[in-house]
Formats: structure tokens, sequence, C-alpha cells
């Protein structure tokens, strides 16, 4: 965003912007506290934005990446058969629920392995990486904010107020601007740059 003011591209900072004020519409303790301070906040998931947004920062990073580096790339949202494939580390979402193995959200001694609505409390975000990550080392697959996919008008993983069953690698929302969701985006790897 402080890429775009200083480059004069007001039109695509209006994009790209976060509506902070989306945290007031959400019913949990302390969200008058998201709205002032969760956006300066670091290493949390980035939410309250459009999916234009997101894809503009998908082609801002992939320019910013091709300026600095000998391999051409392509920064997007992810297709939904790719964030499954991802979420499930490439086994079949059949044999895989969950990110993690198991077909329960928590161990034996009560640790949750995902951000969502545990015994019907909402807690908000978390710190990205603060559960463990999958086979594929990728944190929050499940859980924590939805994130947007590029192929559909749904969104995938659940978030932090969802129940069990909407954090099912297999389980689709609605898509739309909100605390709830955020996105992730994937790298291609196109062709050496000359």
């Amino acid at each position: 965003l402080d890429d775009l003011l200083k480059q004069g591209k007001t039109k695509e900072y209006e994009i790209a912007k976060m509506n902070t004020n989306l945290w007031s519409k959400i019913d949990f303790s302390g969200n008058a506290l998201y709205v002032s301070s969760y956006h300066k906040e670091k290493d949390f998931p980035v939410v309250n934005i459009s999916k234009a947004g997101a894809m503009l920062y998908c082609e801002w990073l992939t320019a910013k990446y091709n300026k600095e580096n000998s391999l051409k790339t392509f920064f997007r949202l992810p297709l939904e058969s790719e964030w499954e494939y991802a979420a499930s580390a490439g086994k079949a979402t059949k044999d895989r629920i969950y990110p993690w193995y198991g077909k329960l959200c928590h161990n034996p001694k009560g640790c949750y392995f995902a951000q969502y609505k545990a015994l019907g409390i909402k807690l908000g975000p978390a710190k990205v990486k603060s559960y463990f990550e999958n086979d594929f080392g990728l944190y929050d697959m499940s859980g924590n904010v939805a994130e947007m996919v590029n192929d559909s008008n749904l969104v995938k993983g659940g978030h932090w107020d969802s129940n069990e069953e909407d954090i099912k690698i297999t389980s689709k929302g609605k898509y739309e601007i909100s605390p709830l969701v955020g996105f992730r985006p994937v790298i291609t790897f196109l062709v050496k740059n000359n």
C-alpha cells in the first residue's frame, strides 16, 4: 500500500486497501481494538480486502520479484484444486479431511491444531505459524482465516469463527470481504530472464 501511494497510484490504492471498519460488524470481545490496530500488527493474516485487491497485490508482487530475481515468475490466487492439493499435502482428500493426520481438531491432551470456534468461543485470528504446519510446510491451511481461490466465488479452509465441519479441506464458504477472509498467493515459475 505504501508503494502504491509513493507511486501516486491512488486508484490502485483504493482497490487494494483494507476496510478496517468491517471488524465492528463481527460480534466478539475486543473487536473495537481490532478496528484501530489489527492492520498495524505484523505476522497476522491480511483480511478485509477485496478479491480485486488481493489480485492487485499478486500483480505488484510479481513485478517486484521479477525485478529482483533471474527466474521469471507469476504470483496469483490458487485454483480450488490447487488449494486442496496444498492443504492435503498431496494426499487424497478422502484420506485426509484436515491438513493434519486424524479426524479430530485437537490431540488427546486438548491442544488444538487450528484457530477455529472450538467450544463455541470466538477468539479472532491468530498470528501466522501459531499451529503446526502440514507435510508441505504450509501453516494455517484450515482455520484462522478462510482463503480466496481464483476460479470461483468461494473461500476454502474455514476461519476462526468456523466449526470443525467448516474447516475440513473439502468444505467451501461464500466469498465476501470480511475479517474472516484472507488470501494466500501461489507462485508459478515461468522462464529464466535473460
